[in-house]
């Protein structure tokens, strides 16, 4: 279970840009579950600036332009370092071509892939989607831990099913003050 708290650095990345926005947003908090970091706002705490989920509000949700968050298919980022534990770590981000749809609109899948010490640990589609006011949605993930026999896939979620709800990665507008749901399951 070592590997169960890998920060991946895309992750690692998204949270530094994340903070520094969100540090002049207004405060959040981070609950760690599975490899990765998950952003969790309990819902009695999130003010109402967190738009409703409305499929109305999605023109053009696979043209992910936002400039703290673009999306553009083809992009392939490589990071290297070491996890918590010295391992040498890669992962590779591909934002693809590919489309799933969720509630009624197509989000974009992000492919990331983690190795530890050259050995495939975990690979991930991540799903989002922008709203026509520039809002970036994160909308789910099918995650694949290759170190845990018992549930591989535990940490998969996708708004709409079970109670999970999307949330905002980031806001087409930020401004001083607001919070918002990064995401609930």
């Amino acid at each position: 279970m070592k590997n169960k708290l890998i920060l991946t650095f895309v992750t690692l990345i998204t949270l530094i840009v994340s903070v520094l926005i969100v540090a002049s947003l207004g405060s959040f908090s981070q609950q760690l579950t599975g490899i990765g970091v998950n952003y969790v706002v309990a819902a009695s705490k999130v003010q109402t600036q967190t738009p409703a989920f409305d499929t109305s509000n999605f023109h053009d949700p696979l043209k992910i332009d936002n400039k703290y968050y673009s999306l553009k298919p083809g992009t392939i980022m490589t990071y290297k370092g070491t996890d918590e534990e010295g391992n040498s770590m890669r992962d590779i981000v591909t934002i693809t071509n590919d489309t799933k749809e969720i509630q009624g609109i197509p989000t974009r899948v992000v492919n990331d892939t983690v190795f530890v010490e050259g050995k495939l640990v975990e690979t991930t589609n991540d799903w989002y989607a922008q709203d026509n006011k520039g809002n970036v949605w994160y909308m789910g993930e099918d995650t694949t831990d290759f170190t845990n026999k018992k549930n591989p896939h535990e940490g998969s979620w996708e708004s709409g099913v079970k109670g999970a709800k999307g949330g905002l990665i980031m806001l087409g507008e930020p401004k001083v003050g607001p919070r918002v749901r990064q995401r609930c399951r």
